[in-house]
């Protein structure tokens, strides 16, 4: 499952109900491997606008995620 969810950020930044249509995964096992990426300094939130104006943050590879590509 982390590597499914590492390999998805990977293609491009995503959000979380991205990755839960995409993996077809349940949301508590993507927050287990998304808290773990993050803890391992992997992945990161970064905020994003959308076309409506309102705020919201996607995943994205760390400067150590990207040395692992």
């Amino acid at each position: 499952v982390y590597l499914r969810v590492f390999h998805a950020i990977e293609r491009r930044p995503v959000r979380f109900f991205h990755l839960q249509d995409e993996l077809e995964l349940h949301p508590p096992q993507i927050a287990r491997a998304l808290k773990f990426l993050n803890r391992t300094k992997l992945i990161a939130l970064q905020p994003a606008d959308t076309a409506t104006g309102i705020a919201a943050t996607v995943y994205v590879l760390t400067y150590w995620g990207q040395a692992l590509k």
